[in-house]
């Protein structure tokens, strides 16, 4: 055990390798690690735990003191450890509090809990302040798995940006497998709340509330990011019950496979839920509640995406094309649909496959839409359209 009580410890460095078991701990957000005068002439570690098993970090108060270009604290190359009830700030560009893996020997079973992680200078350059990932080599096992994210504090309060503007997130993975990111709260003046990155598989992401704060005229602020470069290693999570408040772009941009979005409250966006060109199979939207949106609630774009779209408190647009098709149940109108209207497998009862005798043009006569108009599937054009009495 490495122990500070009380008071604030001035040095540069605390590099603790090869140390499985090891515990570091204070007496609470009194027990201070603040960094002195660090070695500013290339990325570092302010404080890293490395190459090892069951470390724990507890009740301490971490400050890399905004000096130089650091992380403020790091877990590299360790499994089964933890850390909890510590207050995390200081970091000006990159990660603040960062867990990663390059070694095939570690990458499992790490917790992070409790924690309160705050970005609060000027200016910082883009990185997450919860940063999870994995080597980006292709080896699964050298990836992190079940990886717990939870009850954490996530506080960003930079107004100006240097780096890519879109990697500036209050937590981020790469490259994670059974990931659970739950309870925490983020609030953000800059981009993402949440982004589940490059290859994340089976990430469960739930009862989280994310808040943007941000006045930025640039850039894409999305409440939940799901869309890495990998597309089909995206895939099989769960994001459901969280609160997102205000990202201007999207509440959740969704770009994978096989990715259930139910059960969200998003408020004041552009878009609620977009469903990008990598989302072809066993997507589900279903129970979200979409308020004060300026487009759509659910964004249905590109010909080739698509969902089962159930029973959600939104409007939904249909991007045009001759791709994918989707499964409806929700009350629409044909003016909600745009020019997807050739993109619908199934809606509100029946398939586009079924015949209705009695109807000119041999297509679907569908339950009456909110709006008081039929639509039919007209198996010429091969298109639907909105019918009145007069046309039957």
């Amino acid at each position: 055990k490495l122990y500070f009580p009380k008071g604030t410890y001035l040095f540069n460095k605390l590099d603790i390798n090869n140390k499985s078991g090891f515990e570091l701990l204070g007496d609470g957000f009194d027990s201070v690690l603040k960094c002195n005068n660090p070695d500013t002439s290339s990325f570092f570690y302010f404080i890293k735990m490395s190459n090892g098993k069951n470390y724990k970090c507890h009740n301490l108060y971490i400050d890399s003191n905004y000096i130089g270009s650091n992380f403020a604290f790091s877990f590299v190359n360790v499994s089964n450890s933890l850390i909890e009830k510590c207050f995390i700030t200081g970091a000006t560009s990159q990660r603040t509090l960062n867990l990663q893996n390059f070694d095939a020997n570690y990458g499992y079973d790490n917790i992070i809990k409790n924690n309160f992680i705050l970005k609060d200078n000027q200016t910082c350059n883009s990185g997450a302040l919860i940063e999870c990932t994995g080597e980006l080599s292709g080896e699964m096992n050298q990836f992190l798995h079940n990886t717990k994210i939870l009850n954490n504090t996530c506080i960003c309060k930079c107004e100006e940006y240097i780096g890519d503007v879109d990697l500036f997130d209050c937590i981020e993975t790469d490259n994670c497998y059974d990931t659970l990111i739950d309870g925490n709260y983020c609030e953000t003046t800059m981009h993402h709340g949440i982004s589940l990155d490059t290859r994340n598989a089976r990430t469960i992401c739930s009862n989280n509330h994310l808040i943007s704060k941000s006045t930025l005229s640039s850039g894409i602020r999305n409440g939940i990011e799901i869309t890495g470069s990998y597309g089909a290693e995206l895939m099989e999570g769960i994001v459901s019950n969280n609160i997102i408040d205000g990202f201007r772009t999207n509440g959740i941009a969704v770009n994978a496979i096989n990715y259930s979005i139910i059960g969200n409250k998003i408020n004041n966006s552009n878009r609620g839920i977009i469903l990008l060109e990598l989302c072809t199979t066993g997507n589900m939207i279903c129970e979200n509640i979409c308020t004060n949106i300026t487009e759509f609630g659910i964004f249905v774009s590109g010909s080739v995406a698509k969902a089962r779209i159930l029973n959600n408190n939104a409007k939904i647009y249909l991007g045009d094309g001759t791709g994918s098709q989707n499964y409806i149940v929700s009350p629409v109108t044909v003016n909600d649909l745009k020019n997807g209207m050739s993109r619908i497998e199934y809606i509100n009862g029946l398939f586009n496959t079924d015949y209705t005798q009695g109807i000119q043009t041999n297509g679907l006569a569908l339950n009456m839409l909110s709006d008081g108009r039929l639509v039919i599937y007209n198996r010429y054009t091969n298109t639907w359209q909105s019918i009145s009495k007069s046309n039957i």
